[in-house]
């Protein structure tokens, strides 16, 4: 008896030694794991902040450039109206709009506003500000985070120019880091921007008094606690560390920090600061540790308790061994549950996808998006839209029979081995049954976009966005791949000439090149279309290198200015009785300024609206309809013609015809090449000119390239042609 009764108590203490470290390891792990999710992801939405702030300084500052009471007032020198009431009017998107500051200087160097003060107003800006005298010798815009006088800021600088280039001076937007500590604090988080004591003696009228070690904090205001742990462990701890402090309160631990620091750099990448972060620990690592002792002294307490009860005892000891082994995974799993389940839906949260991705490697990524969810929103309310997504994701799990991850909103993740199978089941099965929700009397059909890409890419979540994007504009395609493409560098390329030419117009330019049309009833050439064209010293690139590329740099009204101003140049010097075409995008009808360029240049020139004839892409009338018809309509009135381009492909919408007054529409040429081969482009072609014709618009067909095809033109009796057979494009104007 009392030998059973040593080995049962020998096997019982390693029984709880062992329990107690499984028990360590495991929340160790778990806590190691995801407080580095955890700190990671803040850092980047702290750097995104930071990023974000940059970027709306700089480009509040462009967009007050092209104010026309700003022009207008450094042309008269009517300084005194730039303090009139809500002078400067900054769009509500910009982030935190209401904490900029604006800085006005004229061409000569004067200061003539600023937004916080009227001191020295009237005084040159080039003794205290080197980097505005350096910028006035070759105006550029300039974006950058600086040291001054003050503070730590962000700046954002551009040239202000009148319509004919003339430099006028520079505004100036400034703008602190107070509104990102502000939105962290009210998430728990704490932080202090640091200037590095190098820097900080540039502060000669410091926002914040308060310097560490040479190091100057300038928040305005900074947690007192926060503070008393900077002054004990000094600023160079948090500089170089990242780590987890304990916060010791009358002798007890009671809660802690993980600590970030971001980099702070100015225009030549230089440090010049840090932003560093204390993140209240919501894993409670300091109570967890308080838990895990207590742990242990129950444990000892009952391992004692089991040994004096000896082997009679055993059964019971056992049964609550098994108990308090319960309560253990029971309160890890809560933990767990916490974060990594999404509270509204059930599904696992991105926190999860990104842990279990590196046992799926070897899978697929399938994501979904509701498709018109936000609409869904609007219309039901989002009590209605909370029910729909619960539904919808407790269907998928049961179709998948595992847990799904939810990304954002209305998007959500899984992993695969057969994509394209269970894509199909889940559309079968959302397809044949509808959700209804009988409180709310909703009965709808859900529907889903997928894209669909290998586990193992970087930035997986961002490249299956593009995925579903792309298969938003194909919706009878079961999903979209993504797949890696290789690096482009003639994006890179072609931005920066692009930008050379539209800025400086130097090495590189944009030319207009010309294509002659012919009018087949007088059979002579009676206008020219105006193709753009980038020259590079001696070489030209067709819209094929750099259009799409302008598209995406937001370059395209830019372009259309200069091509307007140069087309019309070369026009000036032509006979009255030639016409000229210019294309015009939706970017320009969304600019609002299209009929002031149009009717300012053609003043400048002579030239009679009647002689300009706009083409305008399908696109542009079925995208943002309303304002662009009103626009299109107001140009048709002051006498410019309008035509269709590239008629037949893409947006076309008959009705739009009547609804601008078209004069022209273009047929497109993958109709006109092959019209005197293929049937079907003759019949497309003649059912196109007969309806063109019964709404009194006239008709042109581009690509011509040969006598035959000329010939069936005529036949159809389409009254203009354009291609190479009469013209290829030149860089002049010449009816020859």
């Amino acid at each position: 008896m009392f030998k059973n009764y040593k080995m049962n108590v020998y096997v019982l203490g390693i029984f709880y030694i062992g329990l107690y470290l499984v028990y360590v390891i495991l929340s160790e792990s778990y806590i190691s794991i995801s407080e580095k999710n955890y700190t990671t992801a803040i850092k980047n939405e702290i750097e995104n902040m930071i990023s974000t702030r940059e970027l709306d300084t700089f480009l509040i500052a462009k967009n007050l450039s092209r104010n026309k009471r700003l022009i207008n007032v450094l042309k008269t020198k009517n300084y005194k109206e730039l303090y009139t009431k809500n002078f400067f009017q900054i769009p509500k998107e910009y982030f935190d709009y209401n904490e900029i500051h604006i800085h006005v200087v004229d061409k000569d160097g004067i200061q003539r506003f600023f937004s916080w003060t009227k001191k020295d107003l009237g005084n040159s800006v080039f003794p205290v500000r080197k980097d505005l005298k350096e910028l006035f010798k070759k105006p550029h815009p300039l974006k950058e985070i600086s040291v001054g006088k003050f503070n730590i800021t962000f700046k954002g600088v551009m040239p202000i120019y009148d319509k004919d280039k003339k430099f006028l001076g520079i505004i100036e937007t400034i703008a602190s880091f107070d509104k990102i500590a502000q939105k962290l604090k009210k998430d728990g988080i704490e932080s202090v921007i640091v200037i590095d004591k190098e820097v900080a003696k540039r502060l000669k009228y410091s926002k914040s008094k308060l310097y560490i070690q040479g190091y100057n904090i300038s928040n305005s205001v900074a947690d007192k606690d926060v503070i008393k742990l900077i002054k004990k462990y000094g600023i160079l701890y948090f500089i170089n560390n990242e780590d987890y402090m304990y916060v010791v309160k009358e002798g007890n631990i009671v809660s802690g920090y993980y600590t970030i620091e971001i980099p702070i750099k100015n225009l030549n990448n230089k440090n010049i600061g840090y932003y560093i972060a204390f993140i209240d620990d919501k894993f409670k690592l300091a109570s967890r540790e308080v838990i895990l002792n207590a742990i242990l002294i129950f444990l000892s307490i009952l391992f004692l308790l089991m040994a004096y009860m000896a082997q009679k005892e055993h059964l019971k000891g056992m049964k609550l061994i098994e108990n308090l082994d319960k309560e253990v995974k029971r309160q890890i799993n809560e933990k767990l549950k916490l974060v990594y389940v999404d509270i509204l839906t059930g599904a696992y949260k991105k926190l999860k996808f990104d842990e279990d991705i590196a046992n799926n490697k070897d899978k697929k990524v399938v994501l979904l998006n509701i498709k018109n969810f936000s609409k869904i929103n609007g219309t039901y309310g989002f009590d209605v839209g909370d029910k729909i997504l619960k539904i919808c994701v407790k269907r998928i799990e049961n179709i998948l029979k595992r847990k799904i991850y939810r990304l954002n909103a209305d998007e959500f993740l899984f992993f695969t081995k057969k994509p394209k199978d269970e894509i199909k089941l889940i559309k079968d099965k959302f397809l044949n049954d509808s959700i209804k929700i009988e409180k709310d009397s909703v009965n709808l059909r859900i529907s889903f976009s997928f894209g669909v890409a290998k586990a193992d890419i970087d930035k997986l979540a961002s490249k299956l966005s593009i995925a579903v994007a792309k298969a938003k504009k194909y919706p009878f395609s079961e999903f979209m791949y993504y797949r890696e493409k290789k690096r482009d560098d003639s994006f890179i390329k072609f931005n920066s000439l692009l930008y050379e030419a539209i800025f400086r117009d130097n090495d590189a330019s944009i030319i207009p090149f010309f294509q002659a049309l012919r009018n087949n009833q007088q059979k002579r050439i009676f206008k020219f279309e105006s193709l753009v064209r980038l020259k590079v010293k001696d070489k030209i690139y067709t819209p094929y290198y750099f259009l799409e590329i302008a598209k995406n740099s937001g370059f395209m009204h830019e372009i259309t200015k200069i091509m307007i101003e140069k087309s019309c140049a070369h026009l000036s010097k032509m006979d009255k009785h030639i016409e000229m075409s210019i294309n015009i995008t939706e970017d320009d009808l969304a600019t609002r300024q299209l009929k002031d360029v149009l009717m300012s240049t053609l003043e400048k020139y002579e030239i009679e609206p009647r002689r300009i004839t706009l083409e305008v892409l399908e696109g542009v009338t079925a995208v943002g309809a309303k304002n662009n018809i009103k626009q299109l309509a107001q140009l048709k009135e002051l006498g410019f013609r309008l035509a269709v381009d590239d008629f037949g492909v893409e947006y076309s919408n008959f009705e739009r015809l009547n609804e601008l007054d078209i004069d022209y529409i273009k047929i497109d040429g993958k109709y006109i090449k092959q019209i005197h081969t293929n049937l079907k482009s003759y019949k497309i072609t003649k059912a196109i000119t007969d309806f063109a014709h019964s709404l009194d618009i006239g008709v042109v067909a581009e690509f011509v390239e040969n006598e035959e095809i000329q010939k069936v033109v005529e036949a159809l009796g389409i009254e203009c042609s354009q291609g190479f057979y009469f013209s290829k494009p030149q860089d002049k104007m010449s009816i020859s």
